[in-house]
C-alpha cells in the first residue's frame, strides 16, 4: 500500500514519505517494503520502537456563528496595570484568547496584547484608537502566525525523530551504541559528595535504549 502520511519505519528506523510503498498492520505499524533483510531481522526483536510521528496541528475553524460578532476595545486605567480590554460576548473573547490576542490578568480582567493593539485588524480601523472589529478579522490577523508556529513545532519534532531514527539505524548497522541525548539532573544519592549527575541516553544495536549515569564529584 502507499503511505498516506509521513512517518518512521518500525523496522529500520528510516523515514517514510507520503507515497512510499509500505507494509502496515495495526499490530506492527508502518514499515518499508524494501527494508534490508538483516535490518528487518534485528529490528523485529526490538523491545523499544521509534516514537510515532506527531500529528501536524493547524488552528481549527472559527465556531459557527461567531465570525461576524463585534468586539470593541476600551482603555482601562488601573493602580498596577493599564491597557486595552476587549468588550464582547464570552465566546468571542474566548476565541480572542485562543488566538493569543488577549489573556486573563488576575484581579484586572482580560488584557489585550500590546503588539496586537498597535496593529490594524480591519482596513481603516486602528485598534489602538478603540475601533471595533469582527472575530473573523481578528482570526484572519492572528491565524497565519499561529499556523506558522504549529508548522515550526512540527518540523522541529520531525527533525528530532529523524535524528533518533538515524541513530538507531547507525547502531543496528555498526553494532555499537549511538548517543541519542544528554542532560544533567540532581544526583540520585547513590554516591557521597555529588550534587549533579550527567546522563546519556544511547540507541542500542538490539533496538533498545540505555541510560548511563555519570556522577560529578
Amino acid at each position: 500500500m502507499k503511505a498516506k502520511y509521513a512517518g518512521v519505519c518500525r523496522r529500520c528506523g528510516g523515514r517514510i514519505n507520503v507515497g512510499d510503498d509500505i507494509d502496515w498492520t495495526k499490530e506492527t505499524g508502518a514499515c518499508h517494503v524494501t527494508c534490508k533483510e538483516n535490518i528487518v531481522k534485528i529490528s523485529k526483536s526490538c523491545s523499544v520502537s521509534t516514537p510515532i510521528v506527531p500529528i501536524q496541528k493547524v488552528l481549527e475553524p472559527i465556531p459557527t456563528g461567531l465570525e461576524n460578532e463585534q468586539v470593541r476595545l476600551f482603555w482601562s486605567d488601573g493602580e498596577y496595570l493599564s491597557g486595552w480590554m476587549p468588550s464582547g460576548s464570552n465566546p468571542a473573547i474566548e476565541w480572542l484568547e485562543k488566538l493569543g490576542l488577549c489573556h486573563y490578568v488576575s484581579g484586572w480582567g482580560m488584557h489585550f496584547e500590546r503588539d496586537a493593539a498597535s496593529e490594524t485588524l480591519v482596513p481603516g480601523i486602528t485598534i489602538a484608537n478603540g475601533g471595533s472589529f469582527t472575530v473573523k478579522a481578528a482570526d484572519d490577523f492572528a491565524r497565519p502566525g499561529i499556523n506558522k508556529r504549529f508548522e515550526t513545532e512540527y518540523q522541529t519534532k520531525i527533525a528530532r525523530l529523524d535524528k533518533r531514527a538515524q541513530a538507531f539505524a547507525e547502531s543496528i548497522s555498526t553494532g555499537k551504541p549511538v548517543i541519542l541525548r544528554s542532560w544533567s539532573e540532581e544526583c540520585d544519592g547513590s554516591v557521597d559528595e555529588c550534587d549533579v549527575d550527567n546522563l546519556y541516553e544511547y540507541a542500542m544495536p538490539n533496538g533498545t535504549t540505555k541510560i548511563e549515569r555519570n556522577h560529578s564529584y
